[in-house]
């Protein structure tokens, strides 16, 4: 058995007739013998065996990928994944920064990332941005328009585009759903916690296909959302730690450096709308109180952080009181729920948030009754304003 594996055996099966390609080779390969470099004769008769680069075809099979899936992967890791963490915010970009290697272990973070990437790509593709009033689409290629009062909301995709990034949310939705089920290791909690944020942006850019408020039904873009409060308590129970919802209260700007959010006196003012003295009227007044203190508390971790990742997570903070007066279309949840459509659509820029914070904000006012739409004047036109996008509106109530 010890002459099928001596260096003579393997060199003449390398080189069969036992000779160079050329004068050059065989001198310098003698050279080196002659130097009595073993370390060289291992190499040269293992040589065939060194890890070569991997080709694309090779990395989709390790990765169970199709080729068209792994250049979405790709297109994450060079573009979206970068601005991601760039919106983020500092504090947080680590943990968003790792979603790539994360996906290694995760099937729906791996589909999140693809189906994301692919709008992405969808956005970046289409030779309109800026719709201009009379509805007229405003070409990239002239840049941004010089008077941006005329922009009334963004060119949508193609509706091919939408129906296909529609599906692909609804099969990385139900990837999650099932990892969730399986989610009996805190070692598991990283990556379906990011799975389950990149699903929610998924949802964000789909538009009237997932509603902010959903009248006919339950599935909506706030239960989606809410996903990731169901993760963070799956984990805080196995680690017997608090709910989530007292997460934001922790975080106490100093008073002197405290920053109202704009028109937080009309939004104070709905809990004023809620009459009478009983017990239900005094616990709607106190929910009402304190999602508005806990949407106070995120719009400063943003402005502090310059990101623009907390002000759009109030809903996974949600008190179980408040999820249910908003299923109950409860009239003054929907108040406060039409303020905070107002204070995000301020991130516009954003591909997967654009314009549709118009119509979802719409479609509540529409459920209003009339003697209450008077209350959301300023949110109505705050939907219709893309003068200031997000890194404007973060550095002017940074500086």
């Amino acid at each position: 058995m010890n002459h099928l594996c001596s260096s003579s055996h393997l060199s003449s099966n390398l080189h069969p007739n036992n000779s160079c390609d050329s004068t050059m080779d065989c001198g310098k390969h003698k050279r080196l013998r002659d130097e009595g470099d073993d370390a060289f004769d291992f190499y040269e008769e293992y040589e065939h065996l060194r890890p070569q680069k991997i080709r694309p075809t090779s990395m989709a099979k390790i990765m169970n990928l199709t080729l068209h899936n792994l250049e979405l992967l790709h297109f994450f890791v060079e573009n979206t994944g970068p601005m991601l963490v760039q919106v983020t915010g500092e504090r947080d970009s680590r943990w968003m920064g790792a979603a790539p290697q994360l996906s290694m272990s995760s099937r729906a973070l791996s589909q999140a990332c693809q189906v994301f990437a692919e709008a992405h790509k969808f956005h970046k593709q289409n030779p309109y941005r800026y719709l201009l009033e009379g509805e007229t689409p405003y070409p990239k290629s002239k840049g941004k328009p010089k008077d941006m009062g005329r922009v009334i909301g963004y060119v949508p995709v193609s509706d091919k585009h939408l129906e296909q990034q529609m599906l692909g949310f609804t099969k990385c939705l139900k990837t999650l759903r099932m990892e969730i089920e399986k989610l009996d290791e805190t070692a598991n909690f990283d990556r379906v916690l990011t799975a389950a944020v990149i699903v929610s942006l998924c949802a964000m850019g789909s538009t009237s296909f997932v509603p902010l408020v959903n009248f006919e039904g339950k599935g909506d873009l706030f239960s989606v959302l809410r996903i990731i409060n169901d993760i963070q308590s799956i984990y805080n129970y196995r680690l017997n730690e608090r709910d989530i919802s007292m997460v934001a209260l922790t975080h106490r700007v100093p008073l002197p450096n405290r920053l109202q959010l704009p028109h937080e006196d009309e939004l104070r003012s709905i809990v004023g709308l809620v009459n009478g003295v009983g017990a239900e009227e005094r616990r709607v007044r106190g929910i009402l109180e304190r999602e508005i203190h806990t949407l106070v508390e995120l719009y400063n971790m943003d402005i502090e952080s310059k990101s623009v990742a907390h002000m759009v997570a109030w809903c996974v903070y949600w008190q179980p009181g408040f999820s249910e007066l908003k299923e109950k279309r409860n009239h003054y949840a929907l108040l406060v729920i039409c303020f905070w459509c107002a204070y995000v659509h301020r991130y516009h820029a954003l591909f997967w948030w654009g314009d549709r914070l118009q119509e979802d904000l719409y479609n509540i006012v529409d459920r209003l009754p009339q003697h209450l739409i008077q209350y959301v004047e300023w949110p109505l036109r705050a939907v219709m304003n893309f003068e200031y996008d997000h890194l404007e509106w973060i550095q002017k109530n940074s500086s």
